[in-house]
């Protein structure tokens, strides 16, 4: 599988002066990428723009008008594949999409470019795409199929799909290049799909699935599995057992299934689920969706905006890089933001949850909850009286508590004091002085050099409906350090 997309901004090669963004322009390009696809054994995959593409392709500024049209670089590998290059195109050009009189033919230009790309150096055929001038409106010669098939291989035609079984015992099943269909049986079986959609069946026993290239389907079933989805977009699930499931390339869904599994999604966007039992997700690279399930599981959500959910059980839960969305459920929970600016929601019962770097959004949600903003300016969320309540026993603790942090009591105010008539429209801020009337915030330092902050939600006025403590803090408390 070979990744592609439309660059912008910095490369390892270029700098790029914009994105090939026009409907026209971009259809040419994926023109191009088709045309060498159907006549060699390359499977091109469209993503998101990153450094982590095989190709990415963009204007840039080269040599103005009447000059160079069109250049690529790459870094190849020892067989001598591409494993990262970028083609570029000159913006101060005239473009169009197919031979038109008085501009550059985008296709034409954009096959010859990412022949580069894929290993082909200029041919000396006149006529040829890969031929150094432009005298070629987009048709790949004998040439040029030639020498991409001689790196690649021909492509693979459409082949009917393939049904293969294996045995009671320990067999070993090898997919073609075809949709194959592959089930193990009994036995501790390993099984590899090979090229195609394959759709890989472990059966009883201990079973090795891969499903190598392709969009495949992979089920563990019975027994202690390790599938391997390989490149594509790939569905795996592990069955009952202890599993091992690995997403590889492509934006995959992985569903551990019953038993104690690991689950890694690998490059791109996946989706990951423990269900039953206690799990290891790790998102690794890409945004990525995490669901423990029942169980204590630790979901790792590794780089990339990833969302996390620890669901049943007393899970722990870590963010990693990028701006991602912890969700403990119920249970008592860890979460750990980790780096960026991440938004920590902690669950029903006690939970820790620590925001690490970034300016996080903190949410301990019900239960008496231990809560670390860590660096940046972070802010504390209140929805419900019922998160914090008064006393010792019950009120939530904020261990880290530095200028720049915030309590945030807005949805109190909309959900809580519209609720009385004699309310005003926001809480007020009153200091050290005792409360007075419904809807005011006040602070106390207690025996212990520990700082509370204390609301009062209703008409008595003796005694708080809320409080927070800030522990081992002694702090000078004002308005501004509240969102109300």
């Amino acid at each position: 599988m070979v990744t592609w997309s439309f660059g912008q901004g910095a490369g390892s090669f270029y700098a790029f002066a914009g994105a090939i963004s026009a409907t026209l322009d971009m259809s040419s390009v994926r023109q191009a990428f088709d045309a060498w696809e159907n006549v060699a054994q390359i499977d091109f995959v469209e993503v998101a723009d990153s450094m982590a593409s095989n190709i990415r392709l963009g204007w840039s500024k080269l040599d103005g008008v009447g000059g160079q049209i069109g250049e690529a670089a790459w870094a190849p590998s020892a067989q001598g594949t591409t494993t990262h290059s970028e083609v570029v195109f000159d913006i101060a050009e005239i473009w169009s999409a197919g031979p038109v009189a008085g501009a550059i033919n985008l296709f034409a230009v954009a096959l010859h470019e990412i022949g580069h790309s894929l290993g082909l150096g200029h041919a000396d055929e006149i006529g040829s795409i890969m031929y150094p001038y432009l005298n070629n409106q987009g048709t790949l010669a004998p040439v040029d199929i030639a020498a991409i098939q001689a790196i690649y291989g021909p492509s693979v035609p459409n082949l009917p799909p393939v049904h293969r079984y294996g045995t009671p015992a320990a067999d070993v099943l090898t997919g073609t290049a075809a949709n194959d269909d592959l089930n193990g049986l009994g036995g501790n079986d390993s099984i590899s799909g090979s090229l195609g959609d394959d759709r890989l069946k472990g059966g009883l026993g201990d079973d090795r699935l891969s499903g190598d290239d392709g969009n495949d389907v992979l089920r563990g079933e019975d027994g202690n599995d390790e599938l391997h989805g390989g490149g594509g977009k790939d569905n795996l699930d592990g069955g009952v057992g202890d599993d091992l499931l690995f997403g590889d390339d492509g934006a995959d869904v992985l569903n551990g299934g019953a038993g104690d599994d690991r689950l890694n999604g690998g490059r791109d966007d996946d989706f990951l689920a423990g269900s039953e039992g206690d799990d290891v997700l790790d998102g690794s690279t890409g945004n990525d969706e995490l669901h423990g399930g029942n169980g204590r599981d630790i979901l790792s959500g590794g780089g990339g905006d990833d969302v996390l959910s620890g669901g049943a059980g007393d899970d722990t839960l870590i963010g990693g890089a990028g701006t991602d969305r912890l969700s403990g459920g119920t249970g008592r929970n860890i979460l750990w933001g980790d780096a960026g600016n991440d938004i920590l929601s902690g669950g029903s019962d006690q939970d820790v949850l620590r925001g690490g770097d970034g300016e996080d959004m903190i949410f301990g949600n019900l239960g008496r909850d231990l809560l670390y903003g860590g660096a940046g300016n972070d802010i504390f969320e209140y929805r419900s009286v019922e998160d914090s309540l008064a006393g010792a026993a019950s009120r939530d603790r904020i261990f880290d508590w530095t200028s720049g942090d915030r309590i945030d009591f807005r949805r109190i105010v909309s959900d809580t004091l519209t609720a009385h008539s004699d309310s005003p429209d926001a809480f007020q801020f009153v200091g050290t002085d005792a409360f007075s009337a419904i809807g005011q915030i006040r602070y106390a330092i207690d025996a212990v050099g520990n700082t509370i902050v204390q609301v009062n939600v209703d008409s008595d006025t003796a005694t708080a409906d809320f409080e927070i403590e800030l522990n081992q803090t002694v702090v000078t408390l004002t308005a501004s350090d509240f969102l109300l």
